[in-house]
């Protein structure tokens, strides 16, 4: 859950829908609005600069909270953004000639500005060029009219209030400066996150690609057993009326059993499709029991012939908050291994059981098989390093690094391999909801 202050920071750069570039420039406004406001003051105080013109800076604030308004609440930032980029450049012109031009720190400001064009607007856009272009040539224009006509520029009343004056638009400009500097730093850190993400997804929905030829396999296995069975039942139908047996109460048998075999296929169906859904990109609930059901559907076929019994023990009810899509693909990848394990051991029979209950710390699902186990060598985090394979040159390595991915870093919650007397032990956390994802270090049983 979020804080109070991350929410009333939220508020002010416009909410959590905009794009960092916005985000940005919606603070901009807000702290540019209080340096107009503190720099009249500043002036009045000291009386460094006319009145007039003390009081014309301070106009500039609720103008720019009237930019912010209408561009953070109203959505209209680039139809405001040369507008403020003009009254910014209007106040530069101003104070460099009621400011002491050169002598006074009106080039803090001109670098300042420089650095929120920069950091707040689309880098490659022909306004940021042109406005960074003329805040960098327009110093030295100025540099060269204070050298022709010094009386433009309006001194200093003296040499005191003048350091005076430096020093505090120096320590302005300055936290200025830094909070430009931070806020970019988080809007790139927003941007490689984004990123990540994204590489991350690409990755998951590979996987399920590379897992599409022997799912399909196992869907054209599912599909021929009740395939096979409505043949005969319609062949039986056939005989029954050569023989003069078909009653009602026939017809409505075979139509039971023909339609609880179409039901099969059409759920075996709708499971491969639902795995191959793209993942949603929000988080919601969803039952892992049903989860590890539909993806144990979609094995059957391939673990049926090997002899591989899944138990599932667990509750429907339970519900986590999480990417339902995703947690299949760990739990597909689980039971492939475990498929795989059996198969190198050469066993004739084996047993997978599943486990979920309920901790204090949210959903947890254990996965044990009687394989014989996992290489010590690869316990306890190795296993989940990208590229680790024990599967020689057939494996990948990503699979379980993937899995770990998917469960740590996707849905805030652990995962963890272990060896027992018979064979290996997958220990999956998942978090009720999204603030228990906070938790620091929920214990694994």
């Amino acid at each position: 859950m979020k804080r109070e202050w991350q929410r009333r920071l939220d508020f002010f750069l416009g909410g959590e829908g905009y794009s960092p570039f916005e985000r940005l420039h919606h603070g901009f406004l807000i702290l540019g609005s209080l340096f107009f406001l503190f720099a009249g003051i500043q002036n009045l105080l000291f009386d460094l600069t006319p009145l007039w013109y003390a009081l014309g800076m301070m106009s500039f604030s609720p103008l720019f909270w009237w930019f912010w308004w209408r561009s953070a609440k109203k959505g209209e930032l680039h139809r405001y953004l040369p507008w403020v980029a003009a009254l910014i450049y209007l106040a530069l012109l101003c104070n460099w000639f009621f400011n002491a031009g050169s002598k006074g720190p009106t080039l803090f400001f001109f670098f300042t500005s420089i650095l929120y064009i920069i950091f707040s607007s689309p880098p490659r856009s022909l306004f940021t060029r042109t406005f960074i272009a003329l805040l960098i040539l327009s110093p030295v224009v100025l540099i060269s009219i204070e050298a022709f006509l010094p009386s433009w520029i309006l001194p200093y009343p003296s040499e005191e209030e003048r350091l005076l004056d430096l020093m505090l638009s120096y320590l302005l400009t300055a936290t200025l400066v830094g909070i430009l500097i931070a806020g970019n730093v988080e809007r790139f850190r927003q941007e490689m996150e984004r990123e990540k993400e994204s590489q991350r997804e690409i990755l998951i929905e590979q996987t399920k690609l590379a897992e599409l030829g022997s799912l399909m396999g196992a869907l054209t296995h599912q599909w021929k057993q009740p395939l096979h069975a409505i043949s005969l039942m319609t062949q039986t139908l056939e005989e029954l009326q050569e023989h003069g047996e078909l009653d009602e109460e026939a017809i409505r048998e075979h139509t039971t059993r023909i339609y609880s075999q179409v039901r099969f296929m059409d759920e075996t169906l709708e499971n491969f499709r639902h795995f191959y859904k793209p993942s949603p990109k929000e988080r919601r609930l969803f039952s892992p029991f049903v989860s590890i059901k539909r993806v144990i559907h979609l094995l059957d076929s391939s673990l049926r012939p090997r002899n591989l019994e899944v138990l599932l023990e667990g509750d429907e009810r339970l519900e986590v908050m999480g990417y339902p899509n995703d947690f299949e693909q760990v739990i597909l990848n689980l039971l492939n291994n475990a498929k795989e394990a059996f198969e190198s051991q050469g066993a004739l029979r084996g047993k997978i059981l599943i486990k979920e209950r309920l901790t204090p710390y949210g959903i947890e699902i254990t996965l044990e098989d009687d394989a014989g186990g996992i290489d010590p060598e690869l316990l306890p985090e190795k296993i989940f390093e990208p590229f680790t394979t024990t599967k020689g040159a057939q494996g990948t390595g990503i699979g379980m690094s993937l899995a770990k991915t998917i469960i740590e870093e996707k849905m805030g919650g652990r995962i963890r391999a272990q060896n027992l007397a018979l064979g290996a032990c997958f220990t999956l956390l998942l978090p009720l909801t999204p603030w228990d994802i906070h938790t620091p270090n929920p214990p694994l049983a």
